[in-house]
């Protein structure tokens, strides 16, 4: 490592260290698993490392969500074509006061868990870590306007499985 790039490294460790816990969230959010998400969230570090060796990146959030986006979704890839999907058992911060609350909670995490990875991405970006439309263009690499389609239909096909799932 040069004496140029150990200022980029240091950054983006200090850059990880203060997202950490908000990737980990968003990851678990993204994937259903927390097991997928810890392993996503360590190949997001070392790849961000290597590429800390490239031109330096203006803003590393973006950055981050990025890469660990990107590595997200080629996992939900992988396992759309391998493994049947299975539910995680609701979070212990799911504090729903009953078991019809915590029925649907489950429901809506299985439907959220079919959408299309951007759709999905864009979503919990936005509905979940409330970030603005431009930041989740910044992570998903498209357009601001790209971004809010994309949270969009993700929110439309939600509404309607579940307009349908209440009939």
């Amino acid at each position: 490592m040069t004496t140029a790039t150990a200022p980029r490294v240091l950054d983006l460790a200090a850059a990880f260290e203060a997202h950490e816990a908000t990737l980990l969230r968003y990851l678990g959010r993204l994937l259903g698993n927390g097991f997928d998400a810890e392993d996503v969230l360590q190949d997001t570090l070392i790849r961000a490392m290597t590429a800390a060796l490239t031109p330096p990146v203006e803003e590393l959030r973006p950055c981050l969500f990025r890469i660990a986006t990107n590595r997200a979704i080629d996992l939900i890839r992988v396992r759309r074509h391998t493994t049947p999907f299975a539910v995680d058992p609701p979070h212990p911060a799911d504090t729903a006061s009953s078991a019809e609350d915590r029925a649907m909670i489950r429901a809506v995490r299985a439907f959220v868990e079919t959408l299309p990875p951007k759709q999905r991405a864009a979503l919990i970006l936005r509905r979940y870590e409330g970030r603005e439309y431009a930041e989740i263009g910044r992570v998903l690499g498209c357009s601001e306007e790209s971004a809010r389609a994309n949270a969009y239909q993700a929110l439309r096909r939600l509404r309607a499985h579940f307009q349908e799932y209440d009939r």
